[in-house]
């Protein structure tokens, strides 16, 4: 599936770039947040199902999502693009489990790491003819891979299969602030995806 979407990704970007003699492209880097991670690693059935009690709080260990939208914007009010981001969580801790005779010791370790790639198709409708403050909505929607790692220090502790929705869907809003002609700062509020919110950069061409 992944590279189906890879093939189609490149086909329709070429057909889409090279097509018009018109063609406005733009690339955004972005940060999101918040990354909600942390709450799916607790839903899991290797967390739920062998964790009775953490020794104390965990500290999470977050990065993204971190993401790259490629859109090209057609002569009218409509822009296709690609949207790639990624967003990882990690954590240490000790912990008893619900099998231990005591549940006061303590005596297991856990790692647990859980990543995220989501890869959409992306189509905005914009708004206004600013050159300075350039408005839009949209969607997105492609693939989504998730993958969990446990380890823990007790015997007998074995990791189960992930079962992950791969659908990623993204509903958003946003807009870009040029400050330089070419230049811009990206804002965007959204459902799903990657990102409650997200910030970054524009380069428009």
């Amino acid at each position: 599936m992944k590279k189906l979407f890879t093939t189609t990704s490149i086909f329709i970007l070429t057909v889409l770039f090279s097509s018009s003699s018109f063609s406005q492209i733009s690339g955004s880097l972005y940060y999101g947040a918040p990354n909600v991670l942390s709450g799916g690693i607790i839903l899991t059935d290797d967390y739920v199902g062998e964790i009775y009690a953490t020794e104390a709080d965990v500290s999470w260990s977050n990065l993204g999502p971190v993401g790259l939208n490629v859109a090209y914007r057609t002569d009218g009010k409509l822009s296709f693009g690609l949207d790639l981001n990624y967003s990882q969580c990690s954590g240490n801790f000790n912990y008893n489990a619900w099998s231990d005779p005591s549940f006061d010791t303590y005596e297991h370790n856990m790692d647990i790491s859980r990543s995220i790639f989501r890869g959409m198709f992306r189509i905005d409708a914009n708004w206004g003819d600013s050159d300075v403050f350039a408005p839009y909505t949209g969607l997105g929607v492609g693939i989504r891979s998730a993958s969990n790692t446990f380890t823990s220090s007790r015997a007998g502790f074995a990791q189960t299969e992930d079962t992950t929705s791969p659908l990623a869907f993204r509903l958003h809003a946003g807009a870009n602030i040029y400050f330089i002609d070419n230049m811009g700062l990206l804002i965007e509020a959204g459902f799903g995806g990657g990102g409650l919110v997200r910030f970054g950069l524009t380069y428009k061409m």
